[in-house]
């Protein structure tokens, strides 16, 4: 039996096409169609669709369409390109990061993405007594020692040793105000 789960891009949050004020830092095809309903068909029905908390291939492969991070691989060049972030810097010996947030992305319900969600995103996977079941993420954060939020749209990371991976991790930011 075959499922096939229906995806709004307007409830995703930070999607792309729904989000960015239009013809203004536009992300992807100019011309690509706007809106409308994505249509994945699964072997199974995900467990659930929060990128915090879910573990399943069947979560993960629809969250490939509609979640966003800080960074994200180019695919044609495979190079780290800001994605949530409009550009990011980086310390000379690799011990913080510091991104710059887009200020034109919105939540589903219209609040702009901040810091301060970043920041809640990470919190909530690096704190072992966080209300959400986020052990399968804190491996991919354990090298973070901390994020600090410098003004609404700017957030450093603070890491505890060099690692390629740093800038992979932030995958999965949900809004501080659920």
């Amino acid at each position: 039996c075959l499922l096939i789960i229906a995806v709004a891009f307007f409830y995703a949050p930070c999607s792309q096409s729904a989000q960015v004020e239009k013809n203004k830092d536009r992300i992807g095809k100019s011309d690509a169609p706007q809106g409308g309903t994505f249509f994945q068909v699964l072997d199974a029905e995900p467990e659930k669709l929060n990128p915090l908390t879910s573990t399943d291939a069947y979560a993960s492969a629809i969250q490939g369409y509609v979640v966003e991070g800080l960074m994200n691989t180019n695919i044609d060049t495979y190079k780290l390109e800001p994605e949530l972030a409009e550009s990011y810097e980086e310390d000379p010996q690799g011990m913080w990061y510091v991104f710059h947030l887009r200020q034109n992305v919105l939540w589903h319900d219209g609040q702009p993405l901040t810091a301060e969600d970043v920041k809640f995103s990470f919190d909530a996977v690096a704190d072992p007594q966080s209300k959400f079941d986020t052990a399968h993420l804190r491996p991919y954060f354990e090298n973070i020692e901390k994020a600090e939020v410098i003004n609404p749209y700017t957030i450093k990371f603070i890491v505890k040793e060099k690692y390629f991976y740093n800038l992979f991790s932030h995958k999965g930011i949900k809004p501080a105000f659920l």
